[in-house]
């Protein structure tokens, strides 16, 4: 590790000492790392003031710019570390310096909802309503996120409710697209135009529609919106509510005046039409009941499909082809069919879903295109997409197409910034006080003080959103540190994992053996795991698209307790017990048998202690639990 390597460790863990030897040392303070970042940054970043001190009084540029255009100071507003931000203002930081995009500290700090920093800004002289390169103000930032008490704060100071971005969109505009309802009822008190129209003619009614933000419908409407205002191209809400299938938004709007003869421009398209065009008979229906002679302007083929979409019957949505099932079934109640012809059938009938390899790597590829897209819209490097959509494996039991299952998610953790666990007999790190120490046992570290819940939310696909807490090491990793010399992983799947340890992305969550929630934070190895998972063959991840939906789909019905996890672990120890000559497309049923029968093995011989399962397979001296109240 180089010396400027160390330095910028040493100032993101806090180790004031250690950066103090290294600048006695001849460490260039002002020399960035691979991200582009100097050692104040790093500092700042994670709120450790004596460093912070340190550096400054080494002759660090207190206003420097990393190749993005943050300064230490936005950053410590980005992640709403108030003590920095006082630190830095003090010496005189400067609290207007924007990065390349426009975005001012204030900007980032009302983006995150961080209201003491906001106060703290404003008080020393922020401008309130410095724009973004997109014309967006930091109300605008705080609205879209929906953070209401830093909205009411910057409306308190002055900000301009009824600026425009670049595309004349207001803050009304993009809180009614998010569904923030806290943040609506804020701006209506504030006077603002409900019937703002932006560059494209669309009013804060239109975004709600298009988004099926029912509530926010309501609100508007109640609030005066004109329910059949056009767009430029003489859309109205209810053109919008109908193309995407919205049936509580057309009612509320055909409730409240909303006029469905009212066509768009090019194509002249009414809402019946749009409803028809897409096959949507209950959308066509409620049209027809409110307003029959909505049907007098439509063409004779059109009026032929609304009757067809009145009479159709919804068809539903499939969890797993029917096709696949039935074949299956057919061979499976065969007497002559043989393990091997049931497993080639298998395979193929996956192969056909998209259960393969490269479709794997391509929703990888997706999840990291949508994490860098969330890093860079939040200016947040620590935001993760992990799970079962970023592994590539088992999002959806259906198919693998890129596609969410509609009882699956997406889940997305996020580092909480400036705050370092370290455990007791791994941490490697200088100047880290004996009080400071965590202890840890059974995958699990004792916690003082408040964790952040996971929360998600009500879209489809839904997102799951976690903090997560970074740890600066690794328990033992038993793969890793101790392989089993018998052990078929392959060579290349430990050297990522030994990478992945060495640079420790190890981070805590909230979680807890059953009984011991808000005492404990789980150590989370899911980096581990998603590089394992994104190493799987066809037929490696066929296994444990069986397995999860065995378990979650068959074993539930008649055994409470077991959890998707559990169909995870037994992946694992089948990779490490399984030779690689045998993972054939003709072996997935003696596969899946031998998984189960070492499912069946852990649950006997845990006996009694009747909340445990398994050994964790990273961790092997922690256990893999039932679900609560099994």
């Amino acid at each position: 590790m180089s010396i400027i390597d160390e330095l910028q460790k040493a100032a993101r863990h806090g180790n004031n000492e250690q950066v103090k030897q290294l600048i006695a040392k001849g460490a260039n303070i002002h020399e960035c790392d691979t991200a582009r970042l100097t050692a104040l940054h790093r500092a700042t970043a994670n709120g450790h003031i004596a460093v912070m001190t340190t550096l400054i009084e080494a002759g660090a540029d207190i206003n420097s710019e990393e190749d993005l255009g943050r300064t230490p100071i936005y950053c410590a507003c980005q992640n709403g570390l108030l003590p920095a931000v006082n630190f830095l203002i003090e010496n005189r930081a400067d609290v207007n310096r924007p990065r390349k995009n426009g975005r001012s500290p204030l900007y980032a700090a009302a983006a995150n909802g961080h209201i003491l920093v906001v106060e703290t800004l404003l008080n020393a002289g922020a401008l309130v309503d410095l724009p973004s390169s997109t014309g967006c103000s930091p109300l605008y930032a705080a609205s879209q996120e929906g953070h209401v008490a830093v909205v009411e704060h910057l409306i308190g100071a002055g900000a301009d409710a009824k600026r425009r971005n670049n595309d004349g969109s207001t803050a009304l505009h993009v809180a009614s697209w998010c569904g923030r309802i806290a943040v609506i009822q804020s701006l209506i008190d504030a006077k603002v135009d409900v019937d703002a129209q932006d560059d494209s003619g669309k009013t804060p009614l239109h975004e709600a529609c298009l988004a099926k933000n029912v509530s926010v419908i309501r609100m508007l409407i109640d609030a005066g919106a004109d329910v059949n205002r056009q767009d430029k191209k003489g859309c109205t809400p209810l053109f919008f509510a109908s193309s995407v299938v919205c049936q509580p938004a057309v009612r509320i709007l055909l409730s409240n005046g909303a006029r469905p003869q009212l066509a768009s421009i090019r194509p002249p398209f009414s809402p019946l039409q749009v409803a028809c065009f897409i096959g949507s008979g209950e959308i066509a229906k409620a049209i027809l009941q409110h307003s029959p002679e909505a049907a007098e302007r439509l063409p004779a083929s059109c009026t032929s499909l609304a009757k067809e979409c009145l009479e159709q019957v919804p068809k539903q949505a499939l969890p797993m082809g029917e096709d696949i099932k039935d074949e299956l079934g057919a061979k499976a109640q065969s007497d002559d069919v043989t393990d091997s012809q049931l497993s080639n059938s298998l395979h193929s009938q996956f192969k056909k879903a998209g259960f393969t390899c490269q479709m794997s790597a391509f929703q990888s590829a997706c999840s990291d295109v949508m994490q860098q897209i969330e890093q860079k819209r939040r200016d947040w490097e620590d935001i993760f997409v992990v799970g079962s959509f970023s592994e590539g494996w088992g999002n959806s039991l259906s198919r693998l197409i890129g596609k969410t299952d509609v009882e699956s998610d997406i889940d997305v953790a996020e580092f909480f910034p400036g705050r370092m666990y370290h455990l007791r007999g791994r941490c490697r790190c200088e100047s880290v006080k004996e009080e400071d120490l965590v202890t840890y046992d059974n995958g699990h570290v004792t916690v003082t003080g408040l964790t952040q819940p996971e929360y998600g939310s009500c879209l489809r696909p839904a997102f799951d959103f976690v903090t997560a807490y970074r740890c600066c090491s690794y328990p033992h990793v038993e793969v890793v540190e101790n392989p089993n010399p018998d052990s078929h992983l392959s060579d290349s799947l430990l050297k990522s994992l030994t990478q992945c340890v060495r640079e420790s992305n190890c981070h805590l969550v909230t979680a807890a053996p059953p009984g011991q929630g808000g005492q404990l934070l789980r150590v989370s190895t899911t980096f581990l795991e998603r590089l394992t998972l994104r190493s799987l063959s066809d037929v490696q991840g066929q296994l444990f698209i069986l397995l999860k939906y065995l378990i979650k789909k068959v074993l539930s019905e008649t055994v409470n307790g077991l959890k998707t996890y559990h169909a995870k672990s037994l992946l694992f120890y089948m990779l490490e017990e399984t030779a690689p000559e045998d993972w054939q497309p003709g072996s997935l049923v003696a596969l899946t048998r031998q998984a189960l029968q070492l499912l069946l093995r852990n649950i006997k011989s845990s006996g009694k202690r009747n909340s445990e399962c398994m050994p964790h397979f990273f961790m092997r001296d922690a256990i893999v639990y039932f679900k609560s109240g099994h």
